[in-house]
């Protein structure tokens, strides 16, 4: 089973060892944005692109970000994976 989330922290509490995987996509990864998760990365971005017409920075700022998405994700299954379920406080 899949996971499909741009949630980074919130997937900690829906990980189970039944997953085998985590998937994410533009669409979540612009609702986190407008979240407000990548605010510190969003002008580094912009710094990049600023020469760029501006319906270009758009693609390319997605195309900066979508990749460190894709590593932070792809770090905490790995972690999971290795470590077992994430820690979950005792109720």
């Amino acid at each position: 089973m899949w996971l499909d989330s741009g949630d980074i922290d919130g997937i900690d509490s829906l990980w189970s060892t039944q997953f085998i995987g985590l998937t994410t996509n533009n669409t979540l990864l612009n609702k986190e944005v407008q979240n407000g998760i990548y605010d510190d990365l969003v002008p580094k971005a912009a710094k990049l692109v600023e020469k760029l017409p501006e319906d270009f920075q758009v693609r390319e700022t997605a195309v900066y970000l979508e990749p460190l998405s894709w590593f932070e994700i792809g770090a905490k299954v790995q972690m999971w994976r290795q470590c077992g379920t994430p820690y979950r406080r005792r109720q």
